[in-house]
């Protein structure tokens, strides 16, 4: 039986981790176009991870990226800023959706530290793809075989 792996939040940034296979979870435009993530539990991951464990992941991605499309003053006024000021605050300082992108990879580091990796899995931030999936990648390190 292989030890899990000890990672620490930045560990993931731009290393690969051997994978055996991924499985996607695809955006769910049932109530528009607005990013959000199909909470169906998909059948590969069944012996990999709890059922609640991911529709809580996922719902609480899809809770943050509510929060980032959702329209409020704070946000149309800085826009009017940067439009007077010829954008150039943009170079120094982030937006409030890039703050909340920011905010779901600090999410999904955790998940993959506390939840995910241990059982062999590692799940992409969706910003890496586009915003278009979720990527549950299945590695071949862990204790792969039992279910979080």
């Amino acid at each position: 039986m292989e030890t899990p792996i000890a990672v620490s939040p930045g560990d993931l940034e731009g290393t690969v981790v051997p994978a055996s296979g991924s499985v996607f979870v695809q955006r769910d435009y049932s109530e528009g176009t607005e990013v959000r993530f199909d909470a169906t539990f998909p059948p590969e991951l069944s012996s990999l991870l709890d059922e609640d464990l991911f529709i809580s992941i996922v719902g609480t991605i899809n809770h943050h990226f509510d929060e980032c499309e959702r329209a409020r003053a704070k946000i149309y006024l800085t826009g009017c800023l940067y439009c007077l000021v010829g954008y150039l605050p943009l170079l120094c300082i982030k937006t409030q959706y890039e703050m909340s992108l920011d905010r779901v990879d600090s999410y999904i580091e955790t998940c993959n530290k506390r939840h995910l990796i241990p059982g062999g899995l590692v799940l992409i931030s969706p910003r890496k793809r586009g915003l278009r999936v979720l990527e549950f990648q299945i590695t071949n390190t862990g204790a792969s075989q039992t279910r979080l």
